[in-house]
């Protein structure tokens, strides 16, 4: 697995990207296999035209950034990339659901969040084109600090 963090302020606009068709129409299929409620329960609808209506999850990952006060969170959207190398096989949405909560564990925000600081987290899945390399993206809102890096 190869992971990227990035870390950002704008929970729609991650939502945007994740769904969209990426940087060079990498990404194919997207849907959620993960997050802190049932994927099938926050996935967002498609419309009558064909888009996504991403209000409602924009608003459930906006809810922590309405709880940090103060100065100090510059960019409390965080980020990860994970995909798979070019010779693994196809991985399910099942295994894919697993290395998310892998790198949520090996970050730090599954323990920040069952010590019950705002955060809230989704994982969307993508395939990349029809070939066997496939990614999955983490995405927390409310993070206040730099996970540490993970291998």
């Amino acid at each position: 697995m190869i992971g990227k963090l990035i870390r950002g302020t704008n929970v729609a606009r991650l939502l945007c990207y994740l769904y969209g068709p990426g940087k060079a129409n990498e990404h194919t299929d997207p849907h959620l296999v993960a997050g802190f409620s049932d994927p099938a329960d926050l996935e967002p609808r498609i419309r009558a035209n064909g888009t996504r209506d991403f209000r409602r999850l924009t608003g459930l990952l906006a809810q922590p950034l309405a709880a940090l006060v103060g100065s100090g969170y510059p960019q409390p959207v965080w980020h990860c990339s994970v995909r798979s190398a070019p010779e693994d096989r196809m991985l399910s949405d099942h295994e894919w659901a697993q290395v998310a909560a892998r790198v949520m564990d090996r970050t730090g925000l599954a323990q920040a969040r069952s010590a019950r600081i705002p955060i809230s987290e989704i994982t969307a899945s993508r395939n990349a084109n029809g070939s066997s390399r496939t990614r999955a993206f983490a995405a927390a809102s409310g993070v206040n600090w730099m996970p540490p890096s993970f291998s």
